[in-house]
């Protein structure tokens, strides 16, 4: 994660971390953090379960954002 996006999360105590892998999960230490909310948008329904250990809520069609709303 460039320095500039950990500087401005720096001081925050609650954090929501969106992405579309579970590597996307490093990019917040939850430990530095009061809360962190992990929102994983599902690209491959066969990862359906790695995806709901990994995320908080994981959206299953990203193209589709009425869930969202």
């Amino acid at each position: 994660m460039p320095e500039e996006i950990k500087a401005k999360i720096a001081g925050r105590s609650d954090v929501i971390l969106l992405g579309d892998q579970p590597s996307d999960l490093l990019m917040v230490d939850e430990t530095d953090h009061r809360m962190v909310l992990k929102i994983g948008f599902l690209t491959d329904s066969a990862n359906l379960e790695s995806y709901e250990r990994a995320f908080d809520v994981v959206v299953e069609e990203p193209e589709d954002y009425t869930d969202l709303n």
